[in-house]
């Protein structure tokens, strides 16, 4: 019996010592506890809770996951949908979610719904995120706090549709938080998007001062700032103005920035604005590794922060002479849609750099074509180093064929990629052959109206089709059209697009189209008319205006005339042409007397030196006679 109260109080202190750790957040300490008092009882559910929620704070989600297999322990189901996001297992998250849907716990439901439109996120699928957040605004917030969350959210994921250049992108529902500077920054990267940088600014500059007045930690305050600088130098430098960019990069403190990712992104922003930088390409790449791994940083970016700086610092690598094939199988099974990469990795196991003559190149890209007639990436090359040629041709046929390739594979929907489609396109217009890249689109539209997601580029070839005199295409034109004017009536390029389809039926909306005199109100025709257009005219067409104070203060040196200068002396306009040219030209005349003068010297005394041995020399240099045929020549000592 007093063994047993023992064993009791020895549980009852390791519960003790589980409660201070976990206090202490010493969830090592936690674990170890947790685990004496399973030794003891295996089936105690505190315990067994206790070790999955500490490998979770010290972010160890495979053995989380493991022990939640293995014990199916009660009121774990947040935890459990985490560990799941954490470990990449969307489709096991989204079978607990919908059954979670199906039942009556709206605070669970809710929870899961976040989670999974979190982990859908990190995949890029936007639009299945978008959905989930629409539906979590129809109900009412549970949590303190999700409100702003889902404003904040909900403008993310439309900010990241309109970087990745979703040409319809809907406007946000959820209310507008004031005094939310998370909320403002996502609304300046929507606006970035859509190209309107210096919109975007002005929203940039409030989120400033509205993180500059939240109660935030000094460190998380500056960290925040950092993050608006940023995207403010991002805007310069699209906007061109690369001295107003570099001066907010100066002022921001490199050595004490803590985040590896903003550290990553103020570099290689640094890098790209001072070309110079990059010259000697292993400083560069120095450089960039103060900021850590960059494959480290994946779970922080997104699509298109990531293949910016894996191709940058691949560059690097390549100019450095470095194998940069192997990095980029890495890089590519981050972002499949990295087809540059992967070109860049078959210069690298071609052993080329980029310097050799461009019949070498092309020749090594022939042999990789004949191996494998369906790699895109040595296609594209090809083709690329035909063009650069002008050899469009040459160029059209390397694709044309590899479409042909791909088709008899597994893979024909590769055919259809819309670059591909879009180059090829584009360089039967430039040979001249309008018909077959009309023929080229109306197969792509086909394959394409099967698939999702392919709005942009369905526009993109519809509007190529109207190039085509034949009266199918456009009607198929016109009844994509009005599908996304129906859509979306209030975009521009829908409106513009059924105008142009069918211009009587849909007269009446031209007046929602911006007008060209208000386009050109601001531009000032008779400023234009005086600075020239560069660089068809080399000057401008009037002298710039001086300000007369300082014309005043100019010195100017007096004029050099001539000794015989006259001011009231006109003078001769033929002084600027050879003498030779001018009327006033009279030949010498020739001498009479000059039968017995000749050229070069006297006669007589020529011959007299040949008689004597010495002859004349060539222009090579002097010879002197030989006075000394009867000496001997003095032997060696």
């Amino acid at each position: 019996m007093a063994k047993k109260d023992n064993k009791n109080v020895s549980v009852n202190d390791l519960f003790s010592k589980l409660n201070v750790h976990t206090e202490k957040e010493e969830y090592e300490g936690a674990l170890d506890c947790a685990f004496k008092i399973l030794e003891s009882d295996e089936s105690n559910t505190k315990a067994q809770q206790s070790v999955i929620r500490s490998y979770i704070q010290l972010e160890l989600y495979n053995q989380a996951h493991k022990y939640i297999s293995r014990w199916q322990v009660p009121n774990l189901e947040i935890e459990t949908a985490y560990v799941l996001y954490k470990n990449g297992l969307i489709e096991e998250l989204r079978r607990l979610v919908s059954q979670w849907n199906m039942g009556s716990n709206i605070q669970l439901i809710r929870a899961g719904n976040h989670i999974l439109a979190q982990a859908l996120y990190k995949l890029e699928k936007f639009d299945e995120v978008l959905k989930i957040y629409r539906n979590l605004l129809k109900g009412s917030a549970q949590v303190i706090n999700e409100a702003l969350d889902l404003s904040v959210n909900e403008r993310a994921v439309i900010a990241q549709l309109s970087m990745n250049g979703t040409v319809d992108i809907p406007n946000a529902v959820s209310t507008h938080i004031d005094n939310s500077y998370d909320t403002l920054v996502n609304e300046s990267i929507a606006l970035t998007g859509k190209k309107q940088y210096i919109e975007a600014l002005d929203v940039l500059k409030e989120a400033r001062i509205c993180c500059q007045n939240s109660p935030l930690s000094a460190d998380e305050q500056e960290g925040e700032l950092v993050s608006i600088l940023l995207q403010a130098v991002f805007n310069h430098q699209l906007l061109g103005n690369i001295e107003e960019a570099e001066k907010i990069l100066e002022s921001i403190d490199t050595k004490g920035l803590q985040d590896p990712l903003l550290k990553r992104i103020l570099i290689n922003n640094t890098l790209c604005l001072r070309p110079e930088s990059t010259a000697n390409p292993l400083i560069a790449l120095r450089q960039l590794s103060q900021a850590g791994v960059l494959f480290g940083l994946d779970d922080k970016t997104v699509g298109f922060q990531a293949q910016s700086m894996y191709m940058n610092e691949a560059f690097l690598d390549g100019q450095s002479g470095k194998r940069v094939d192997k990095y980029f199988n890495k890089v590519h099974s981050k972002s499949v849609s990295l087809v540059g990469a992967e070109v860049i990795a078959l210069y690298s196991e071609l052993s080329l750099t980029g310097e050799e003559p461009t019949r070498t190149q092309i020749a090594a890209f022939v042999n990789a074509i004949k191996k494998n007639p369906s790699s895109l990436p040595a296609s594209l090359g090809l083709a690329q180093l035909y063009s650069s040629s002008e050899n469009y041709d040459a160029a059209g046929k390397v694709l044309v064929e590899f479409r042909g390739a791909v088709a008899k594979g597994s893979n024909a929907s590769d055919a259809f990629k819309p670059g591909l489609i879009g180059l090829l396109a584009s360089l039967f217009r430039i040979q001249g052959r309008k018909l077959a890249a009309c023929e080229l689109i109306k197969t792509a539209l086909t394959h394409w109206s099967t698939e999702q997601g392919l709005s942009n580029e369905v526009k993109a070839a519809a509007l190529t089709l109207l190039d085509s005199n034949n009266e199918e295409d456009i009607q198929t034109c016109a009844s994509l059209f009005e599908n996304f004017y129906q859509a979306n009536p209030d975009d521009f390029i829908n409106i513009a697009s059924v105008i142009a389809c069918n211009p009587v039926r849909y007269a009446e909306e031209r007046s929602k189209l911006i007008s060209i005199d208000s386009i050109i109100a601001d531009v000032d025709i008779a400023q234009i008319i005086e600075n020239g257009v560069y660089p068809l005219l080399k000057k401008k067409t009037v002298a710039n205006k001086i300000d007369p104070k300082v014309a005043a203060k100019i010195k100017r040196r007096k004029p050099k005339y001539p000794k015989d200068y006259d001011a009231n002396k006109k003078p001769d306009p033929e002084r600027w042409l050879p003498l030779r040219d001018r009327s006033s030209w009279k030949p010498k005349k020739k001498d009479k007397n000059n039968k017995n003068k000749t050229q070069g010297g006297n006669l007589s005394a020529a011959a007299a030196a040949s008689e004597n041995g010495i002859h004349q020399a060539s222009s090579g240099g002097v010879v002197k006679a030989n006075s000394s045929k009867n000496k001997k020549k003095k032997g060696k000592r």
